[in-house]
C-alpha cells in the first residue's frame, strides 16, 4: 500500500484495501510494463525521425516559432505552429492550445511536433506547451501555468496569425484534467473564462479518487505520480472537477449564468484501458444536467480507440480519414451540431 494511505477517508481506504495488488503481482506488472515501453520506443523511432526533421530542417518560414516564454517559470515555454501564410494575412485563424499528458510528471512539447504540424496544415494556429511538472510543482502550479499561457496567447496570438476571440484549450490525459480544473476553478470563483472559446478534454481524468482506485486495480498506483502531484489523498476531492461541480451545485442549486463555463467537448476512446470512458461519461452527465444542457456540451466517443491510440491517430492519419481531426475542425470552426 502507498505510504500515505492513512490520510484516506474511510470510503476510499475501504475501496483501496479491496483492490490493492500484492507485492509480487506488482513486480510482474512492472516487468510487463518495462517490456511494453521498450517495444513502444522501438516502434516509434520513425515518428521521432519525422518530428526532428520537421522541427529543425523542413518547416517553412514563419510556420514554426520555438521556445516562446509565456511566463517566468523555467518550463513556461511554448512552440507555435502557424498555417503557412497566416502570419501575413488579415483574416485570423482559430487557435488551439494543447496541454500534454504524462501522469502530471512527464512530457515535453517536442513529443507533439507532428500534432502541431498536422493541425497547422488544416488551418489551426497550434500552441504546444511545456508546463511545470511534479516534483517541481503540484496541480495548482500546472493550472496556473496553463492560465498564464492562455493570457499570453490572448494578448499576442494575432502576431502569429491567430484570432484571440477563438482560443480553444485542448488537453490529453493529465492535460485533460488540468484544463478542466482551470475552467472549473474559475467557474466556482465566479470568474468568466472569457479568453477561452471552448475546452476539448481528451481521454482525461476528472475524478481523482476514482482514478486512484482504477490505477490500483492495474497495479500501478505506487508508480503513478498522481497521488503526490495532488498533494496526497486528503486533496483528491478538491482536485476533481466532478466532485467540485457536484458540491457546488448542491450548495447553489440555481446555476450561475451558463456562459461562465465555456463549452466542454469530451473526446474519449471506448477502448481506453488507462483512463476508462466512465470518467468522461460522469463529467458529461454533470455538465448536461446541471450546467448548460446537452446542446452546449458534447461527449464524443470513438470506437476501437485506446489511450495512446487517440494521440497517434490524431498525429498520423491523413485528414480525409481522421475522425478525431474532423471533429476538432468542426469544433474550432463552430460547425459541430
Amino acid at each position: 500500500m502507498i505510504e500515505d494511505h492513512k490520510y484516506m477517508d474511510e470510503e476510499l481506504l475501504d475501496r483501496y484495501k479491496k483492490t490493492v495488488k500484492t507485492k509480487w503481482q506488482k513486480r510482474w506488472i512492472l516487468l510487463r510494463m518495462l517490456f511494453g515501453e521498450l517495444f513502444f520506443f522501438l516502434g516509434n523511432l520513425s515518428k521521432a525521425v519525422k518530428s526532428i526533421a520537421y522541427y529543425f530542417f523542413t518547416h517553412k518560414k514563419n510556420s514554426l516559432f520555438k521556445d516562446i516564454s509565456y511566463h517566468s517559470k523555467p518550463r513556461n515555454q511554448m512552440d507555435i505552429y502557424s498555417p503557412v501564410g497566416a502570419v501575413d494575412k488579415s483574416e485570423k485563424k482559430p487557435v488551439l492550445i494543447f496541454v500534454h499528458g504524462g501522469t502530471w510528471a512527464y512530457g515535453f512539447k517536442l513529443q507533439y511536433i507532428l500534432l502541431g504540424k498536422l493541425l497547422s496544415q488544416v488551418g489551426i494556429v497550434t500552441v504546444i506547451l511545456n508546463y511545470t511538472l511534479y516534483p517541481n510543482g503540484f496541480i495548482q502550479d500546472m493550472v496556473e501555468d496553463v492560465d498564464k499561457a492562455v493570457e499570453y496567447c490572448y494578448k499576442n496570438i494575432s502576431k502569429f496569425g491567430g484570432d484571440p476571440s477563438r482560443i480553444y484549450l485542448m488537453g490529453h490525459s493529465a492535460g485533460g484534467h488540468i484544463i478542466t480544473m482551470l475552467t472549473t476553478g474559475k467557474f466556482i470563483k465566479g470568474e468568466h473564462s472569457h479568453m477561452i472559446k471552448g475546452v476539448l478534454a481528451c481521454s482525461g481524468v476528472y475524478d481523482i479518487a476514482d482514478h486512484f482506485i482504477w490505477e490500483t486495480g492495474r497495479g500501478v498506483e505506487h508508480l503513478s505520480a498522481m497521488n503526490k502531484a495532488m498533494k496526497g489523498p486528503s486533496h483528491f476531492h478538491v482536485n476533481s472537477p466532478t466532485r467540485l461541480l457536484t458540491k457546488h451545485h448542491q450548495s447553489n442549486p440555481i446555476p450561475k449564468t451558463p456562459v461562465l463555463l465555456p463549452p466542454l467537448y469530451l473526446l474519449h476512446g471506448d477502448q481506453d484501458k488507462t483512463v476508462p470512458l466512465h470518467e468522461a461519461k460522469k463529467l458529461y452527465k454533470i455538465y448536461r444536467d446541471q450546467y448548460g444542457g446537452k446542446h452546449q456540451h458534447k461527449l464524443i466517443v470513438y470506437p476501437n480507440v485506446g489511450h495512446i491510440d487517440f494521440m497517434f491517430q490524431l498525429m498520423e492519419n491523413p485528414p480525409t480519414s481522421n475522425p478525431i481531426l474532423k471533429d476538432i475542425l468542426l469544433i474550432v470552426n463552430d460547425k459541430l451540431n
